[in-house]
């Protein structure tokens, strides 16, 4: 997905970007996050990387 169209997608308040974007906020502020599917009960984690730097190098994840 091109990089305008992905921020024009993920502005909209009914779109989230995804694993990658609680990934990269996990690590942004040093926190577990956990996102919860109420329709299954499923929870996936999202832990910060420690040590690990540059690990998300893509041009959508650079705006951030």
């Amino acid at each position: 997905m091109p990089l305008a169209q992905y921020a024009s997608t993920i502005t909209k308040p009914a779109t989230w970007g995804g694993a990658i974007d609680l990934g990269i906020l996990a690590a942004c502020y040093k926190t577990e996050i956990c996102s919860i599917d109420v329709e299954s009960g499923r929870v996936d984690r999202f832990e910060p990387l420690l040590g690990e730097e540059g690990i998300f190098s893509n041009p959508q994840v650079d705006l951030l």
